[in-house]
């Protein structure tokens, strides 16, 4: 004031957002989202062995190195244990509530605690064999996934590990299941059943819709709708709450979904191409048979696209003038007017303990 300047001061809220990749040579990298600048970087592991899905949340990286656990510090990517599973790793680890969550390939999950070392790991066996990495829902430690038997299984990982229900589905559920606020779990199945579920003490199914079409890939949530593809190539877009379709039919030539940026969705085409379109119509706005992604990061997190190159380049894309990144919210769910049907599954034990603790010092 005193210099005649007519200023205005301002305090910004701004998401931290961090961006974690694991090479086959074993370095783990943690960078900056927006500026794709590093702020860590940490050889780990064996690179004889193969790398799987990182496990991660505001405090720890957990890294699957074939049959090896391996526990980094998100802060500075500081080594804390390494050590065998006692089943072998189907995918990768899942950081959900207090524990780093490994599905097996001979079935169940394994849990390994991520805070306490001196808590003994756990076993839950399930009725078949995991299909895809389970998915957690957001601020919460529920975690879903589906088996070779049918079953969706819904476990509560926060203080004593418990599946909380398992719900008997139409056909196999052999894509990974999409999560959105609320507790709330959406996926397909092969028999092209779709489903909305709320991951409540008992269970509950706030839709179900048939199609003739099967679905393997994951759904995307996107504020109030479901955008799904079948094996077929076709995009729908449903309701969350009630699972109707909000467009005129299905587009087709869909490949892989990559996001939704600025209210359109950002997809692969069949031969591999980019294809841009309206999220709420789902009218084709641009396809670009040049830009060909080896591999994309489906981002449901943030307002933000990456793209990976095969040679290891990656690209962040973000609408113009949005400086700074902004969490993607979801609407908030309705009071269920339906009741799942959950059953006891028979074969079902609680979760047993047993073993040493990869993330824990050995009894």
């Amino acid at each position: 004031k005193r210099r005649g300047v007519d200023a205005e001061m301002k305090i910004i809220t701004s998401p931290r957002v961090n961006l974690y990749t694991i090479g086959s040579d074993g370095l783990l990298e943690c960078r900056n989202a927006e500026t794709g600048e590093p702020i860590w970087i940490q050889r780990v592991g064996k690179p004889s062995l193969p790398f799987s899905d990182l496990g991660v949340n505001e405090n720890y990286i957990t890294v699957v190195n074939g049959g090896n656990l391996i526990q980094v510090e998100a802060e500075n990517g500081q080594i804390i244990r390494e050590v065998r599973t006692q089943g072998a790793p189907a995918f990768g680890a899942l950081n959900s509530g207090d524990f780093a969550v490994v599905p097996l390939i001979g079935g169940g999950v394994e849990g390994y605690s991520l805070y306490d070392p001196e808590r003994v790991p756990f076993r839950e066996r399930v009725t078949g064999t995991t299909l895809a990495m389970p998915t957690k829902a957001p601020n919460s430690s529920k975690t879903a996934w589906g088996t070779s038997k049918g079953f969706v299984y819904v476990m509560e990982l926060q203080g004593k590990p418990s599946v909380q229900f398992r719900l008997d589905t139409d056909g196999i559920v052999s894509g990974r299941i999409a999560a959105a606020s609320g507790n709330r779990f959406f996926f397909g199945s092969e028999k092209g059943q779709v489903y909305g579920l709320r991951a409540t003490r008992i269970g509950e199914v706030l839709w179900s819709q048939p199609f003739a079409e099967p679905f393997y890939n994951q759904p995307l949530v996107y504020e109030d709708q479901v955008l799904i593809r079948s094996s077929y190539g076709n995009l729908f877009s449903l309701n969350v709450e009630n699972g109707l379709q909000t467009w005129n039919g299905s587009k087709p030539n869909i490949g892989e979904l990559l996001g939704v940026l600025d209210n359109r969705i950002y997809a692969t085409t069949m031969s591999g191409g980019l294809v841009v379109l309206d999220v709420k119509t789902g009218q084709k706005l641009a396809t670009f048979n040049n830009i060909r992604p080896e591999y994309f990061i489906v981002n449901d997190l943030t307002d933000r696209l990456y793209l990976v190159s095969n040679d290891g380049d990656v690209q962040c894309i973000r609408s113009e003038g949005a400086n700074l990144p902004t969490l993607v919210s979801h609407t908030e769910p309705k009071k269920s007017t339906r009741a799942a049907t959950i059953e006891t599954d028979p074969t079902q034990a609680p979760a047993q303990g047993g073993g040493n603790d990869p993330f824990g010092a050995a009894k």
